[in-house]
């Protein structure tokens, strides 16, 4: 009898800002991490109009770029094929400019019920920066002028700013926007991985994938 599919609860949190910037999302475990990358964009409330990469364990994955042979292809792999019981925790870098962190946390491993919108947000803080903020410092800097208007700056970062409110976060408009991303609910079915699994991994230890990466699929 062929099981519900599986869902992963992620909670995603903004390294080196308080309070917190985060979100918690369900998505399928077969998500691939292109298709979970435009879902953190879509979720955070990014442009994406930088370059983005995942760390999970010791490896890199992204879009291959030309000289990065570090960088494994994201469009080969996905969630679930990589997250393992000793790999629950990974990073997601947006714009390396502005060195935007997060990191990933595996919060539970479930099953998607037939009225369940996959993926979805369960629940969230605070809006992302704004793009080209100038990271950690320049987007620290930009609330502390906005909050006060007296300060120097607050007109100047007011109007770069726009409609920007840093405390504002939209739980009901985040699921909207992520209904392009839903699937019907389906049963898990025995398909091939992404990466063929007698293939060599892309990691490039030279082990099968079904050795290596592949390894927590069976």
């Amino acid at each position: 009898m062929q099981k519900p599919a599986s869902t992963y609860r992620l909670k995603i949190a903004l390294r080196g800002i308080e309070p917190p910037i985060w979100r918690s999302v369900v998505v399928l475990g077969d998500t691939g991490l292109s298709e979970f990358h435009a879902i953190l964009q879509t979720a955070l409330g990014w442009k994406d109009a930088h370059p983005h990469n995942f760390t999970i364990g010791k490896n890199t994955y992204g879009v291959p770029v030309p000289g990065a042979r570090h960088l494994l292809d994201e469009k080969r792999f996905t969630l679930q094929a990589l997250l393992t019981e000793k790999e629950k925790a990974f990073s997601y870098t947006y714009d390396p400019g502005d060195d935007w962190r997060y990191e990933i946390l595996v919060e539970a491993i479930g099953t998607q019920g037939p009225k369940d919108q996959v993926p979805s947000c369960l629940g969230g803080a605070r809006a992302c920066p704004p793009e080209d903020c100038g990271g950690v410092s320049g987007y620290q800097a930009l609330v502390a002028a906005l909050a006060d208007p007296n300060h120097p700056d607050h007109g100047s970062m007011k109007k770069k700013a726009g409609d920007f409110k840093a405390e504002a976060f939209d739980l009901k408009r985040v699921n909207e926007l992520l209904k392009p991303f839903a699937v019907a609910p389906k049963l898990a079915v025995a398909a091939p991985a992404i990466q063929g699994r007698n293939e060599l991994c892309a990691c490039g230890s030279k082990k099968k994938f079904k050795h290596c990466h592949g390894a927590a699929k069976k």
